[in-house]
């Protein structure tokens, strides 16, 4: 188990399930069915995303600053931090399943491997989320890894849009 078996033979992202074994139960999701759930000695709990509707009520994990600042979206990403009412560098894996779990709001990456967002992806939508690449094409087949409760998706992502000024870097070069 675990992401590499959660996309069909056509790189879709289809699969079910997550490990977890050092975080706990795993979470475990089919495309196609709503909701997802944690696996409890053969009992499965769903798991729902958070309800909050603005981005200065919500909690944003992230990984690091720098890969913001390496794919030019540096500014962007600092100034929603500011906007957010908290945020922890949780990082990877684990920002998307909190946000399944409606421990967070907003999980974003701009840089991710498709073997890391695949069962993320399926995870997060299954349990009634958003996740998109930055131009906002569901899966994750495109260039990093934007999740967000669905109510907060839009607003996220232009936040996050890279600006026609982005050309230089967010050093001033």
């Amino acid at each position: 188990m675990g992401d590499a078996d959660c996309l069909d033979d056509r790189r879709q992202a289809s699969g079910w399930c997550s490990e977890r074994t050092r975080f706990g139960p795993p979470l475990v999701g089919e495309s196609g069915r709503r909701g997802v759930r944690r696996q409890v000695v053969d009992v499965c709990q769903p798991i729902h995303v958070s309800n909050v509707g603005t981005i200065e009520d919500a909690s944003l994990s992230y990984a690091s600053i720098s890969a913001w600042v390496e794919s030019h979206q540096g500014q962007q990403f600092v100034d929603l931090l500011r906007q957010c009412w908290r945020t922890r560098a949780y990082g990877d894996f684990w920002s998307y399943m909190l946000l399944a779990e409606g421990g967070v709001d907003i999980a974003c990456e701009p840089v991710l491997e498709l073997h890391d967002m695949a069962a993320c992806s399926i995870i997060v939508t299954e349990a009634g989320g958003s996740f998109t690449d930055l131009d906002g094409r569901p899966g994750p087949l495109g260039n990093g890894g934007y999740a967000t409760n669905g109510l907060l998706h839009t607003a996220v992502l232009t936040q996050l849009a890279l600006r026609t000024d982005d050309a230089t870097d967010d050093h001033g070069g």
